[in-house]
């Protein structure tokens, strides 16, 4: 009976779409970067700094 009524739930509740999932994805992302000790935070940012993506490329 538990079986039937973990199905039951399965099907009520629709999947996730596209961009739900990425929104789920993202937000996993951005807790485990907070998790990390701010050193490592800082080291990567001084070493990949941030580029904005209206700044035209300079060659």
């Amino acid at each position: 009976m538990e079986k039937n009524l973990g199905e039951a739930k399965a099907a009520s509740s629709p999947r996730p779409n596209e961009d739900e999932c990425w929104a789920a994805f993202w937000d996993s992302v951005a807790t485990m970067w907070l998790s990390l000790p701010l050193e490592i935070q800082q080291e990567y940012a001084a070493k990949y700094p941030r580029v904005q993506p209206d700044a035209p490329a300079t060659s």
